[in-house]
């Protein structure tokens, strides 16, 4: 008589040597990627999502962003009229093209390719950031550049209660954070 356990055995194995690879190729991709955002923020520009965004540098604002196909990180970067800002990017998967509408820059990066933004904050106010893929008119993930007025002391993260819409705009604080 023979074993009815031993197909399923051969198949329990297949599935499990099948998912341990994916889990391997898995870490391999996100390693890669995680070094490559690693070496782009090791000069010390943390990202963050609230103001003062990057760090101050030799006179510019150094800001790193880390593009994907479904996100941009930090969504929300502030900086302050009047400063030189540098943008250290790096596009973990398909190729894309960070556009900052308002500022007319529109910048291409292939798949794990890092690059360099560099522009004045000349004007004050919220610009959309959009994430596109490199050929496409529409979509991607979207984020948003906040310019201070320069006469602001800082941004505050208050928002009135005036339905949903207001959750998405930044207001401002011209006496201070603690306002």
């Amino acid at each position: 008589m023979k074993n009815r356990r031993q197909p399923s055995i051969r198949l329990e194995v297949a599935a499990s040597l099948l998912l341990g690879g994916v889990m391997l190729l898995g870490c391999a991709y996100n390693n890669t990627h995680l070094s490559m955002w690693e070496s782009l923020t090791a000069n010390g520009s943390q990202p963050q999502a609230i103001e003062p965004a990057g760090l101050a540098r030799n006179g510019e604002r150094v800001i790193a962003i880390m593009l994907n196909n479904h996100r941009i990180f930090p969504p929300s970067v502030v900086v302050r009229q009047g400063e030189k800002v540098r943008l250290e990017i790096a596009n973990l998967e398909t190729a894309r093209a960070l556009e900052i509408a308002g500022y007319n820059i529109r910048h291409t990066l292939r798949a794990d390719q890092k690059g360099t933004v560099q522009f004045d904050a000349t004007r004050a106010g919220d610009f959309h950031l959009q994430c596109r893929p490199e050929d496409a008119a529409e979509g991607g993930p979207k984020g948003t550049l906040t310019v201070l007025p320069m006469n602001q002391t800082a941004w505050s993260p208050r928002r009135p209660m005036h339905g949903i819409a207001s959750l998405l705009q930044p207001h401002y604080s011209s006496k201070g954070a603690g306002s």
